[in-house]
């Protein structure tokens, strides 16, 4: 089993239909579900999950600036 890389074992399985190809996946799925994570590991989902964007504009401080002109709250939709 040594010489079964990761890329040919991708390449086997994109061979499968996509019926089948649920089959592997959801053995792994459930491989890793059953599995304890390490500290090391959970950091590393969290970090993945994080979502790197700028702030386009600072939010208000002011209660005042949290209401439309209208002095009701304001929607973004």
């Amino acid at each position: 089993m040594a010489d079964l890389t990761l890329e040919k074992l991708v390449e086997l399985v994109y061979r499968l239909t996509p019926q089948e190809q649920t089959q592997p996946t959801a053995h792994l799925l459930e491989t890793v579900r059953k599995r304890q994570l390490s500290v090391r590991d959970k950091m590393k989902l969290l970090r993945a999950a994080w979502i790197d964007v700028a702030v386009v504009e600072e939010p208000s401080v002011r209660r005042e600036g949290w209401r439309g002109e209208d002095g009701r709250r304001e929607r973004n939709t």
